[in-house]
C-alpha cells in the first residue's frame, strides 16, 4: 500500500501510526498501575524521609 503513496502521504501515515503506538503504550502503562486507590484512605505514617532510608 505504501508503495502508492507519495513522500507526504507516506510521513502523515508514519505520523498516525506512531501516534496509535504512543496510545497503546500509555494505555498498556496506565493498567501496570491497577486500580485507584482510594483517595480517603489514610498515608502510613512511618514512610521514611529520604529513598536511602528507606531502601536500608
Amino acid at each position: 500500500m505504501q508503495r502508492r503513496f507519495d513522500a507526504a502521504d507516506k510521513d502523515k501515515l508514519d505520523q498516525y501510526l506512531t501516534g496509535v503506538r504512543e496510545l497503546e503504550l500509555r494505555i498498556q502503562r496506565s493498567e501496570q498501575f491497577g486500580a485507584a486507590q482510594d483517595p480517603s484512605a489514610q498515608t502510613p505514617t512511618d514512610i521514611p524521609a529520604s529513598y536511602a532510608k528507606h531502601a536500608s
